[in-house]
This record gives C-alpha cells, sequence and structure tokens, in this order.
C-alpha cells in the first residue's frame, strides 16, 4: 500500500457516513454467518460508516486475496459505479491477503479487527484508554507494515559478489524497532497505571465492601443499569452517572461508583468495557488491567439484552471472554435486561437469573435482593448490642443488613443478615 492510498484511508475514516461494502467469507452455518454480518454491520454504523451492499462468498478464507478474482471484477464494478472507496471484511486478513487484496481491488480494505480498533480510537476518552488502544493498534499494524516497503526493496540491486541490503528492508527494521519502543514505553506507562487502580482496590477491600462488577456484550445496558444504581443510591441525583449512548462500545472507561442502597450496607459497583464475538486478542490483551475489575469482584452481574433473538450466543460469548482473562469462575447472577421489550419467556439454564428493564427500573429491587441474598447466605441473627460497643455499630451498618432493630435498657437489639465471617464476630452480643 503507498503512501498516498493510506493518507487517502485515514482521510476516510475522519468522514460522517461514508460509504462501504462489507464482503464476507461463507465458512459456517447459515444462522452464524448471517449474524456475523449483521454485526459487521453495526460496528460499521458504530464507526459512522453506511453499509450500502454486501457481498459474501463461499470459499477457503486461506485464499491469497481472501476471494476468487471474479468476486473481485464484481466488488471492483460495484463500487466503481456506486462511489465506495472501502471494503470491510468479515475476517481478520493476514498482512500477505490485505496486501493483495488491497493491490487487486485498489481500494481501501478494512478487516474486522481494523474497524473495532477504529471505533475503541474514537471512543477512547481517559489517558488509560487511549494508551490501551494505541498499543493494540500498534501490535496489529506492525506485522503489516512489510507491504509498504516492498517497492523500496526492489530498487536496491547487487554489486558484483557483494549484495547490498534493500532500502526498504532497513526503513522497515528502523520503523519496526521504532514501533517496538514505542509499545514498550507505553506498557510502562500502563503498568504505572495499573499499580495506582492496584493500590485504589486494596484500599477498598480493606474497608471490606462487597465488590460487584457489571460484565456483558456490548450494548446490553450495563451502563444503564449502573446508572440506575446510582440514581437509587442518591434520591434522584445524577452528579456522578456515566456515559450512555444507544451504540456499540459507547464508553471504554471503567467507572467505579459505591452504592447504597438501604437497607443494605454499601457496596462498590464498578462498569467493565463490553465484550463482543472474536473480540481482538490485542484489545483483551491491551485492557487486561482494566478488566481486572472483573477478576477481583466477588460477584459478577452478567447483563444481557434480552430482548435481542441472539442473546444466548451473547451470553456464551462473554463467559468464553471471562474465561480467558480469568474471571471465569466467578459467581454470576443473569441479568435480563430490557425484558419490557420482549414476549420471551425461555429463562437461560445454569445460572440464577433475574428480569429486569434498567431504563424503567422494573425488576431493580428485586436484583438489589437476589445480590445481597449471595453475600448473605446465612440465615439472620438476633444480638443485642451494648451502647458502648460503637465500633461494632459502625461494622454491622457498613457490612450488614439491619432487619429490625429497638433501643432497649441494656443496647441495640437488633436482628441482622450479614457475612458469614462478620456475624462469627458478633456472636458474643448473640441473644438467647
Amino acid at each position: 500500500m503507498n503512501i498516498e492510498k493510506q493518507l487517502n484511508i485515514e482521510k476516510q475514516l475522519n468522514i460522517e457516513k461514508q460509504r462501504v461494502v462489507i464482503l464476507g467469507i461463507k465458512d459456517t452455518s447459515a444462522s452464524n454467518f448471517n449474524r456475523a454480518m449483521e454485526e459487521l454491520v453495526n460496528l460499521a454504523s458504530a464507526c459512522d460508516m453506511e453499509v450500502v451492499a454486501s457481498f459474501q462468498q463461499v470459499a477457503s478464507t486461506g485464499s491469497s486475496t481472501y476471494i476468487g478474482s471474479g468476486k473481485i471484477e464484481e466488488i471492483k464494478s460495484f463500487c466503481s459505479e456506486n462511489d465506495v472507496g472501502t471494503v470491510i471484511t468479515l475476517h481478520e486478513l493476514s498482512p500477505s491477503q490485505l496486501r493483495n487484496l488491497d493491490e487487486a481491488l485498489d481500494l481501501a480494505v478494512f478487516d474486522r479487527t481494523a474497524l473495532i480498533l477504529e471505533i475503541f480510537a474514537r471512543r477512547a476518552k481517559s489517558k488509560e484508554a487511549k494508551l490501551q488502544v494505541d498499543v493494540a493498534r500498534l501490535q496489529y499494524e506492525m506485522p503489516r507494515m512489510i507491504g509498504s516497503y516492498t517497492a523500496l526493496s526492489r530498487q536496491a540491486g547487487s554489486q558484483g559478489a557483494m549484495r547490498s541490503r534493500g532500502t526498504g528492508e532497513t526503513k522497515l527494521e528502523l520503523d519496526r524497532r521504532r514501533i517496538e519502543r514505542q509499545i514498550h514505553e507505553m506498557n510502562q506507562d500502563l503498568q504505572l497505571i495499573a499499580q495506582q487502580r492496584q493500590v485504589q482496590r486494596r484500599k477498598r477491600k480493606k474497608q471490606g465492601l462487597y465488590n460487584v462488577a457489571l460484565v456483558g456484550y456490548t450494548n446490553a445496558g450495563k451502563s444503564t443499569l449502573m446508572n440506575r444504581l446510582i440514581s437509587i443510591s442518591q434520591n434522584g441525583m445524577a452528579e456522578k452517572e456515566v456515559y450512555v449512548k444507544d451504540q456499540l462500545f459507547a464508553t471504554l472507561e471503567t467507572s467505579v461508583r459505591n452504592i447504597h442502597i438501604p437497607p443494605y450496607p454499601p457496596f462498590i459497583l464498578s462498569d467493565t468495557v463490553g465484550f463482543v464475538s472474536e473480540l481482538p486478542h490485542q484489545l483483551i490483551k491491551a485492557f487486561h488491567s482494566t478488566l481486572e475489575e472483573a477478576i477481583e469482584a466477588d460477584i459478577l452481574l452478567h447483563v444481557v439484552d434480552y430482548s435481542d433473538s441472539d442473546h444466548q450466543v451473547h451470553i456464551d460469548t462473554t463467559r468464553e471472554t471471562l474465561r480467558d482473562i480469568g474471571a471465569g469462575l466467578i459467581e454470576e447472577i443473569l441479568v435480563l435486561n430490557k425484558s419490557d421489550m420482549t414476549t420471551d419467556t425461555i429463562m437461560p439454564n445454569g445460572h440464577s437469573s433475574i428480569k429486569i428493564s434498567a431504563l424503567t427500573g422494573d425488576g431493580v429491587d428485586e436484583l438489589v435482593k437476589t445480590l445481597f441474598d449471595f453475600r448473605f447466605q446465612s440465615d439472620s441473627m438476633e444480638i443485642l448490642l451494648p451502647y458502648d460497643r460503637m465500633d461494632m455499630l459502625f461494622l454491622i451498618q457498613e457490612e450488614c443488613m439491619t432487619l429490625t432493630s429497638m433501643e432497649e435498657e441494656e443496647g441495640y437489639l437488633m436482628t441482622i443478615k450479614g457475612p458469614a465471617h462478620i456475624l462469627n464476630r458478633l456472636k458474643a452480643f448473640k441473644t438467647e
């Protein structure tokens, strides 16, 4: 790919509603393929692109140009007649496939991985998110650089028995070292941020607060649910609400909030980046420190768009990603969101689940109750706490749920539920 074409590609990505066509190799069942192509359309839309046509071919993705020569001519003709300058492929292309298809079509070519990386680059706001995306993009682009220097390499010939190193080869090695140095420096910066995040986690753990993480497929409604819980916690105030928009990967920043909904004790709620099928491995690796919020959680609220006909696929994808990052064994509650938008009555198997609508608030109270039923799995206990034991009263307020409380002559007569280790500390005050 020459420099002029690369500049044209970068210019096109900044034009709103850029006209594109999508292209896929049908190497799976019809339903899975159609679902994947539909998701590719949604990804393109999230990147301000308008998909004007879809092409498919039943063939092996091992082809040097991804598709056959006949399909290449068909796409070239269509794009020429309809003023389309960009093609997006369903599968990730190898460096040679990208170079060959680019040259054969004489159009800007992107694969699904590059498209997702572009979306992440546009959505990143915080320093950490920007660094993570930059690292992922550089890792993706580095093996694809070689085609940019092929022409330069051909210009260098041999002198007698001494063969000179091609100009392109030298430039390639220099640029590779430069990119490797950039990645190393960015990873060092990310490591510092990760250490700061770890210190914050340790402080929260010392407080003993219940650690809850929202996870799920992108656009399932995690941030909407977080805002609903924040609003209940703050009696309708919206000072600490997070950004919400009906689009894929609306936000990449991990948000952490302290939620207190009486009579339940406070808990920590974190919102993580949404998942998608076949999320590029570069992004999983780059966002690992951010996703540690899920790894460190006491319980996961796995939010699902229950109105989506493919919700079971989304559940499986999310669980697969959780296993990849080391959070597959953490207890989860399946939160079937947008239940007001579907008449489906089939409940997914294998995990505790609850139907809600984060938008209207239906079922959210029951969700909070279910959340603490997991936290307080032991029976309730009645205690008589002396008035001079304010340290224990504070502990109860922070860690337990108070079912009843009365002031007696000797102290507070209370019925409480709480974690087993806290109830053990309070056994000395248990009534007969």
